[in-house]
């Protein structure tokens, strides 16, 4: 005769295991969807902000870049306040390269610098002749 176990044979103690074995997959399941979520939620939010950070670097540079075109100076310091933050940009000039020194401050009380630089041609002084880098 052959031996059977007695939980299989047995409704009553079949059930309770696969309700907990059912159970703690599913648990484990949508724990790990929700620190999934949070994860997306952190990039997503970071992305926004470095996205903001690049944005202000862009408009900024592109400020000062006119306004060097127009009037060359060998250094100086400006400060431009745009919607999404502050960019305070210290420059000065060896030969042809401008070297800038940016800060970035955005509403959320954070400050970020970046280091740049612009060449600008001699030969003509208006927009058409400035090449970055």
């Amino acid at each position: 005769m052959k031996r059977s176990l007695l939980f299989i044979s047995n409704e009553r103690g079949l059930i309770l295991p696969l309700t907990l074995l059912i159970t703690a997959l599913l648990f484990l399941f949508l724990s790990t969807n929700v620190a999934i979520y949070h994860n997306e939620l952190t990039i997503t939010r970071n992305e926004l902000s470095q996205l903001k950070i690049d944005t202000l670097f862009q408009m900024g540079r592109s400020k000062l870049t006119k306004e060097l075109s127009m009037q060359q100076q060998d250094s100086g310091t400006v400060q431009y306040t745009f919607p999404d933050g502050i960019v305070e940009i210290s420059y000065f000039r060896k030969s042809e390269i401008y070297q800038l020194a940016f800060s970035i401050s955005t509403p959320d009380n954070k400050i970020y610098t970046v280091a740049n630089q612009i060449t600008l041609k001699k030969e003509m002084n208006n927009v058409g002749n400035l090449r970055s880098n």
